[in-house]
């Protein structure tokens, strides 16, 4: 995994409050197989984390998105992660869902048939009110949500109790997998 990161200008901090951006580059090897012989093929992926503060960890979340797009078999081309203020998150909650309400995280879903993208607006006040409220750390609540954002994008929806409990366990088993406290 290639990493490159830099603090964000002093203009960008005071308008989403603070962080810093990192760009991921990586490869997946994905095998096709036929009759006739096994390829390998190497994937180029790039995510991006916007204003991360610093208690996100981005190897963990690109591990974590590297097992579930094995898992799903459909390889992500692209992913951004957007850590905004409530302002932000309440305006864009407005606008794209009719919601006027606070959340925790809107996932924008760009996928096709055969590939994964899309960008996830993280509520840094959600992350820290829901760390306190479920005796987590901000780091793993922030992991939640991203493996949260991920799974929306590969169809994994969260609309009645029965599916919310479903996706609770889906979310839990990849947090699980690298030490992620559960909720």
């Amino acid at each position: 995994i290639k990493q490159s990161g830099s603090y964000t200008s002093d203009m960008e901090r005071s308008r989403w409050a603070w962080g810093k951006t990192y760009t991921f580059h990586f490869l997946f090897s994905k095998i096709a197989t036929s009759y006739y012989s096994t390829d390998v093929y190497l994937c180029p992926v790039e995510i991006n984390f916007n204003n991360a503060p610093d208690y996100v960890n981005p190897t963990v979340v690109c591990q974590l998105l590297k097992k579930i797009s094995e898992d799903f078999n459909k390889e992500v081309t692209c992913f951004t992660f957007h850590f905004v203020g409530s302002t932000k998150m309440l305006e864009l909650n407005k606008s794209f869902l009719n919601h006027d309400t606070h959340t925790d995280v809107i996932t924008f879903d760009y996928s096709t048939d055969s590939t994964v993208s899309g960008e996830a607006f993280l509520s840094l006040e959600m992350i820290e009110e829901n760390a306190k409220k479920f005796s987590q750390s901000p780091e793993k609540e922030s992991h939640r949500l991203c493996v949260h954002s991920l799974l929306h994008c590969y169809g994994v929806t969260d609309k009645t109790t029965g599916e919310k409990k479903q996706f609770r366990l889906i979310e839990n088993k990849y947090l699980n997998m690298f030490h992620v406290e559960p909720q």
